[in-house]
């Protein structure tokens, strides 16, 4: 079975918070969010906000932009 909007969006910022090394717990902290909403949102309880939602993936963002630079200058300085 397809997974849903909603379930495609849990997956996307699971998978985006894993990669860059925080946890869902973490990432529902830095955007003034309950980890309890996310499980909710997870679970079908309740539809995520987009206002929420919106606030993740700013931060998710932010930190993949954060540590593509940081591997660019740990690859640039192994390179001189």
């Amino acid at each position: 079975m397809k997974p849903t909007f909603t379930q495609q969006i849990i997956q996307d910022l699971e998978r985006r918070a894993a990669a860059v090394g925080i946890s869902v717990r973490e990432l529902c902290a830095r955007a003034n969010s309950a980890p309890s909403t996310f499980s909710r949102w997870k679970h079908n309880r309740v539809s995520p906000l987009l206002i929420t939602v919106d606030r993740m993936h700013v931060i998710l963002t932010e930190l993949e932009e954060a540590k593509a630079k940081q591997q660019a200058d740990s690859q640039e300085q192994a390179s001189t």
